[in-house]
């Protein structure tokens, strides 16, 4: 049966917003905390929306990893926020800086401010299927959203895909480079590569 990625996503609404260092009532205050030394930060800034549990929500910390402390909030499923800084541990976790020393685990997708000009863009319609076994079981895909993006820029999300559902895209993104792999648009500037789905 052909979908469009958007079905999927319909119901992601944008609330929430920054998170501010200024302590906000019924939250504990910004604490300082000292990163661990396998903590790699690089400075991107961009939109998040978290992608948890229906009903949840994950910690926001002050600080990141093993030096992380509770700041007393808890931030729910599908909402976004602005990050500034990325951080990725010796553990491979990336960590998401909401603002002043307040972090987010990544359980969320990330849409860059900048754009990666890696790949030449045609319109062109298709169906595309995600390969597996068992039938009906699900996989988490990478995706990209807005542009598609090469490996060298920022990593933006897995979102869950049955095994042997077929999908239309709607844009073919082909690399300028060799060392990349083409990718499709499932709809709305959605892409996922075709290392990951088959034709």
């Amino acid at each position: 049966m052909k979908k469009t990625i958007l079905a999927l996503l319909a119901s992601a609404l944008l609330v929430g917003g920054t998170i501010t260092a200024a302590n906000a009532a019924g939250t504990a205050p910004v604490q300082a905390a000292t990163l661990p030394a396998d903590a790699a930060i690089t400075p991107l800034k961009g939109t998040l929306r978290i992608v948890y549990k229906s009903g949840y929500g994950i910690a926001l910390w002050n600080g990141v990893g093993s030096t992380r402390k509770y700041a007393g909030r808890i931030l729910p499923d599908q909402s976004r926020w602005r990050f500034y800084k990325v951080a990725v541990t010796g553990t491979d976790t990336y960590w998401y800086n909401l603002g002043g020393n307040q972090w987010i685990e990544g359980y969320c997708l990330t849409f860059l401010d900048s754009e990666d000009n890696s790949y030449h863009i045609v319109s062109r319609r298709g169906v595309v299927r995600v390969p597996g076994s068992p039938k009906g079981s699900i996989v988490n895909l990478t995706m990209d959203k807005g542009n598609p993006r090469s490996y060298q820029s920022a990593w933006y999300g897995f979102v869950p895909f049955k095994v042997g559902s077929t999908w239309q895209y709607f844009h073919i993104a082909y690399p300028r480079s060799k060392y990349q792999s083409v990718k499709y648009d499932l709809g709305g500037g959605q892409w996922v590569s075709s290392l990951e789905v088959v034709k």
